[in-house]
């Protein structure tokens, strides 16, 4: 009788331990696809910073260049300011 209620403790104890490693695992799994996609957030975030600062930058030499230094010169301490951020 002893023996028994021991075996149906470790097949309890079996079951828990193989329900609990599920779980660790699904929650690793999506652990890994957030960190992936925040990933992809942070990069697009980038490359949207930098082609924004490119047409600006350009937009700044086609100021320079059509005389109209004021704008050219506030716009590329502008610039320079949020760089700095």
């Amino acid at each position: 009788m002893e023996n028994l209620q021991r075996h149906r403790l470790t097949q309890q104890q079996r079951s828990i331990r193989a329900v609990v490693c599920f779980v660790i695992s699904e929650f690793s799994k999506e652990r890994e696809k957030a960190k992936a996609r925040g990933d992809f957030i942070k990069l697009r975030e980038k490359q949207q910073m930098e082609e924004d600062l490119k047409g600006y930058l350009e937009w700044i030499t086609q100021a320079g260049s059509s005389g109209n230094k004021d704008i050219a010169y506030y716009s590329s301490t502008r610039v320079c300011q949020a760089l700095m951020l």
